[in-house]
């Protein structure tokens, strides 16, 4: 597998309708966006970028400009993205490995006023302060039947705050985003066509015994056949749900912060398998 080359875009702040700014959304629909979203290039370039879910503001609505940074060759695990990585942690029964990453190198950073990404120490670090998000997706993996995993270390996790898994991304206007809320709440939410749908496909609580803010290493995992979704958090089951919106994409991982609180995460082996 060539080493793939991978994109990060960044949204700097997201504004409440009910204070008054942003468009005004059509009635009994998403809000509008303005202009219309654009996919990942792997060249600098300004573009808005919808945010991952609706919440916690359910009329959010971008307000400020995400700079797409110019792109680096991966360099994870032993050299080459493509080297085999561990297993699963998850105990999900797997195909072939596609996608492998120990964040070591290659990745894009960012740097900018209230958000900074970069990798440290061999995790990628998402720092954001308030009322901010960024993701980085892998632009390498194009595939329907998958199950993704990624280890996840909380450093400063408040309620209201998250992270998670963007999954068959095709762009910024089509993708599944799973967020593990700070505060135990999973949700599913999709975009098509870049309109966001605003019924959650999944809303609820994590098993008991389960604490996303833990300052210690968590797993997220997305089991993904056909129509049929499995979403998994630190080994154990959380639900499943069906919905045939999107048949294939890319996955990224992702940050979201609340509107008054700062958050930094760390995110570590990446990895893509085939789903048996």
């Amino acid at each position: 597998m060539t080493r793939p080359h991978l994109a990060a875009l960044t949204l700097l702040a997201l504004c409440l309708l009910a204070a008054g700014c942003g468009p005004t959304p059509a009635a009994g629909g998403p809000p509008a966006l303005t202009p219309a979203a654009t996919g990942p290039r792997p060249t600098a370039t300004a573009t808005f970028l919808p945010p991952p879910t609706v919440t916690p503001y359910p009329t959010a609505t971008p307000g400020g400009e995400a700079v797409l940074p110019a792109t680096g060759e991966a360099g994870p695990r032993d050299g080459g993205s493509d080297a085999p990585g561990a297993g699963p942690r998850t105990g999900v029964a797997v195909g072939e490995q596609i996608f492998y990453s120990t964040f070591d190198s290659g990745w894009p950073t960012v740097e900018e006023e209230g958000v900074a990404v970069f990798l440290e120490r061999g995790g990628y670090v998402f720092a954001l302060g308030r009322n901010a998000m960024s993701y980085a997706n892998t632009t390498s993996v194009n595939a329907a039947n998958t199950y993704t995993e990624v280890e996840v270390t909380p450093e400063t996790c408040p309620a209201g705050g998250g992270y998670g898994l963007f999954f068959r991304f095709r762009d910024t206007g089509n993708y599944y985003a799973l967020t593990v809320f700070c505060d135990r709440r999973v949700t599913v939410f999709t975009r098509v066509n870049g309109a966001l749908v605003p019924e959650a496909i999944v809303d609820v609580t994590l098993p008991a015994g389960l604490d996303p803010a833990a300052s210690s290493a968590h797993t997220v995992g997305v089991l993904a056949r056909s129509s049929s979704f499995a979403l998994y958090f630190d080994g154990q089951s959380v639900t499943t749900f069906t919905d045939n919106r999107h048949s294939q994409g890319d996955v990224a991982v992702y940050a979201v912060s609340p509107q008054r609180s700062e958050l930094r995460v760390t995110f570590d082996n990446l990895g893509v398998w085939t789903a048996n």
